[in-house]
């Protein structure tokens, strides 16, 4: 099963979405800044995002205002840049 690159952008536009679980975006190195355009995520968790480096921006993290929990299993890149 080939590894996904990017999260597709009509992702975006589900601004009451509550729960965004990625497992297996492999090939994946950045969560886009729209992400903070989901004003309901309260959950989001990242498993087996192999080659993901970058979580959005701080400004883009911060509008997350309902984000009461963040998850990360198998995202060893960003382990190793002390985001974990």
């Amino acid at each position: 099963m080939p590894h996904a690159e990017f999260l597709p952008a009509q992702v975006q536009y589900l601004t009451s979405l509550i729960h965004l679980h990625l497992h297996g975006f492999g090939g994946m190195e950045a969560l886009p800044d729209w992400i903070g355009n989901l004003a309901s995520l309260a959950y989001l968790s990242l498993y087996d995002c192999e080659k993901l480096r970058y979580l959005p921006s701080e400004a883009a993290m911060r509008r997350l205002t309902e984000l009461s929990l963040l998850c990360m299993c198998g995202c060893p890149l960003l382990k190793e840049r002390r985001i974990l």
